[in-house]
């Protein structure tokens, strides 16, 4: 028995969809990355606003200078990182305030990726479902020239 020639157009199809499929899983994995990247940040950003919910403005403390302690009342400012290595010095409530509306972006673009995220599945398993009809409809017409052969050698 001899391989089943797949016909051009069929060959064509196949090749597209495969090329397409490579393109939207290499999607799906950049899209699952930066799910997980905003997913992080959104955690990382929950636990800085519970710590900075428990600084204080000002705060009482014994600072050392050499054989002495002074006592001294420190304020406290946060750093808060506005990108490209800039940082704002800030009171812990406006970093707090900051925190929140970063939080709130953060979840807004993670629902965006997870819709994205959802789409391009949906378009794989179409491909799949695609790929599998076209190798069913090869593979029946297949056993159907196989079928025309050996009844054309049985007849011979």
């Amino acid at each position: 028995m001899s391989q089943p020639q797949i016909p051009k157009e069929k060959l064509a199809e196949l090749q597209a969809l495969q090329v397409q499929y490579e393109q939207l899983k290499a999607l799906q994995t950049a899209l699952a990355v930066e799910l997980e990247r905003v997913r992080r940040e959104l955690q990382d950003a929950e636990v800085a606003e519970k710590e900075l919910a428990e600084l204080k403005e000002e705060k009482e403390s014994l600072i050392p200078m050499g054989p002495v302690f002074v006592k001294a009342t420190l304020k406290t400012k946060v750093l808060y990182p506005l990108g490209a290595n800039v940082f704002l010095a800030t009171s812990p409530e406006d970093a707090v305030k900051r925190l929140e509306e970063r939080k709130k972006a953060l979840q807004e673009e993670g629902k965006v990726l997870e819709a994205e995220l959802g789409k391009v599945s949906q378009a794989l398993a179409s491909i799949e479902a695609k790929v599998a009809e076209l190798y069913r409809g090869l593979n029946v017409a297949g056993q159907a020239q196989e079928g025309a052969k050996e009844l054309g050698e049985r007849s011979s």
